[in-house]
This record gives structure tokens, sequence and C-alpha cells, in this order.
């Protein structure tokens, strides 16, 4: 076989897609940020950019709720109508990703938002074929 044109050991990694993610690491994990990029890297991804920084309250919100699809994020419009209504403090779906479909709890997003801005987090762009699939297995059920 001729040098650059070798194949993956698994067959079905060639056919999976060459993706990036961003992946933030928050407050209480970011002690354990060399540990877990350590993991990422076994997992045959490659970190593109790492950047360690102080999040804005208003950029939580945004990154979090704003830069929802509008149109397709259900939890975003009840997001947008409770600000409508000029509810002070709001409640807002919380999402667990082991049972989506019947599992959602109030969390206020003023808790949410404190948790983020209560130290640094680290922001990674990570590449790899699959590496979405491949960091939500990371990531585990919750």
């Amino acid at each position: 076989m001729e040098e650059g044109n070798e194949r993956p050991s698994n067959p079905e990694e060639g056919y999976k897609a060459f993706e990036r993610t961003l992946v933030l690491i928050k407050p209480n994990a970011i002690s354990k940020s060399k540990a877990i990029e350590s993991i990422i890297r076994a997992k045959g991804l490659a970190i593109l950019k790492k950047r360690r920084t102080c999040l804005k309250p208003e950029q939580v919100r945004d990154f979090f709720l704003q830069s929802l699809d509008e149109q397709d994020n259900k939890y975003y419009r009840i997001y947008r109508n409770m600000m409508a209504d000029g509810s002070s403090r709001s409640g807002i779906p919380d999402i667990r990703v082991d049972d989506v479909d019947t599992k959602v709890e109030n969390s206020d997003i003023d808790e949410y938002v404190d948790f983020m801005t209560s130290g640094p987090v680290e922001l990674l762009i990570v590449a790899g074929r699959g590496a979405i699939s491949k960091w939500l297995d990371l990531m585990g059920p919750e």
C-alpha cells in the first residue's frame, strides 16, 4: 500500500465523516482538564484549539439559549415566551440525555448562570472521524 493511502483498521471508521465539535469543560471539572484532554486524544480525536476563559452571564445565556435554532427548538421557544411574559426568574426545562422523551425537570436559569460563571471554563475544538458520536460516548448519559 502506498504511503498516504492507508486504510483505517476498522472499516466503519473510513465511512464516518470528519467532524468538529465544541467541548466545554465546566468550572467543577477544570482541575481535571489535562486528564480529559488525554482521554479525548486516546479516543482518536485531535484538539485543534484550546482556550481557558471566564464566561460572562450574558455569554452563558446566549450560548445555551439564544444560539439554539429558534424554529426547531421547543425549549428555546418556551424560554422566549417566558421572557416575553416578563417573568423575573425563569425556570427552563432541564434536558437529560439519558431519557429525553420522558424526563424533563425544571431548572433555574439563574442558578445555572451562577454556576457557569463561578470559575474558568475550558473550550476545546475537537476533530476527527465521527467526533460528535465519540464525544457523546465519552460524556456518558448525563
